[in-house]
This record gives C-alpha cells, structure tokens and sequence, in this order.
C-alpha cells in the first residue's frame, strides 16, 4: 500500500495492490485514457501554469485533490507497478521510521502552510519492511518513505531544505539517488554499517575504478 498527499488539503488518494487469480480487466481503455490525458496532460498543463504563476500552485493542489478518480483494475505486476510520467519534476525522498506516520505528515502539511510554499505535488508515502542490506534506508527498521517534489523550472531550493530538516528530525535516511541536503559527516551514524562497506569495498577496489566523484563524496 501507498498513498499520495495533497498540500493544502486535507485529502490524500490510497493504492492498494492486491495479489488475485481474478482475468485481466476487458476494458484497460478508460485507465489509458486516464493516466493519457489527466495525469499527464492535464497536470503538465497546470504545472506550467503554476510556473508561471506560483501563487496558482495552492489551487492547483487543491483541483488535483478534489479530482481524484476511483478506479480499480487487474493486470500484470510489471504493468500495474509502472506508471507513465511525461510530467518533470525535481524529487527529494527519505527513509524514516513508519511509527512516525502521523507525526511527520502532520509537521509536513503544518511546514508547508506557515510557509506558503508554491507547490502543487502530491507528497508520495510508500511502506517497507525493514531489512538487514548495511546501506538500505531501511536497514533494521520498517519504514516509511516520503517524497517531495517541485515542477521542474520552479524554485525547489527552499522547499527541499526545510522538508529535509523535518527528515532529519525523524532520524530520516536519504535515498541515495535522489536530491538531499544531508552532510556527509551524518551518514555513519545513519547507515551504521557504512564504514564496514567501505573497508570492504576498499578491498574489492583498491585502485578506485569503480569510484565516481558522487560515490567519493561517502567514501572519504
């Protein structure tokens, strides 16, 4: 299960997948229709509007929310689980434990309102059982992962930094391919195992072939 929520709303839209035996859905059409032209084409329709005037991102924010559509369809993993997106964005998301749920969305929506921030994406939440790979995000904890966004060409800067001092509050593991403001010197405390990686990463690649200037960054 995930969910999307809608700033400025008090609106969120939940997806449920559910393993079945039941056929694939006869008429695929009307989703096709959906994610064509209100997903995409309409949303980049007011994305560009809110570019051009972020005052219009609060409204916008609220027009998605309330037109969300209830739908329900059976297909393949590898076609439900893959969504076409033509709409650009910046994206910054982080781990944090799932017993903060309500506390961190609370803080999110309450951060975004006092700000008045020009945004008009949804705020994605996904759930994960915690494992034990050293540098998952979700190493030894279940988590919730949360994600912000801003329509590519629009000031995400300010935005990002403060949504990345509430992750940080929560204990908050950045995705490592994502924007996130984090300094370097945080990450061991985070990622427990991350000088243990590096001595045997080290070992593997005495000569750093496999180092790029992103990975070096963690590596010093």
């Amino acid at each position: 299960m995930n969910f999307t929520f809608f700033p400025y709303t008090s609106n969120v839209q939940v997806k449920i997948a559910n393993i079945t035996d039941e056929p694939v859905s006869k008429n695929p059409l009307s989703q096709k229709l959906k994610e064509q032209y209100i997903e995409n084409g309409l949303f980049s329709l007011l994305s560009k509007a809110s570019r051009k005037q972020p005052k219009l991102a609060k409204n916008v924010s609220k027009l998605s929310a309330a037109g969300i559509p209830l739908s329900e369809k059976v297909d393949y993993s590898h076609k439900v689980f893959v969504t076409t997106r033509n709409v650009k964005f910046c994206e910054m998301e982080y781990c944090v434990p799932a017993s903060n749920t309500k506390k961190i969305t609370l803080e999110i929506q309450e951060r975004i309102i006092k700000e008045q921030f020009a945004v008009h994406f949804p705020i994605e939440y996904r759930f994960v059982k915690g494992d034990d790979a050293w540098l998952s995000p979700s190493y030894k904890r279940d988590s919730l992962y949360v994600a912000v966004h801003m329509y590519k060409g629009m000031d995400f800067d300010h935005y990002f930094h403060v949504m990345n001092e509430i992750f940080e509050k929560y204990e908050g593991r950045p995705h490592w391919g994502k924007q996130s403001y984090l300094p370097v010197e945080k990450y061991p405390s985070l990622y427990r195992e991350l000088n243990n990686f590096k001595k045997i990463r080290m070992h593997f690649d005495p000569h750093n072939l496999f180092v790029n200037d992103y990975l070096s960054f963690f590596l010093k």
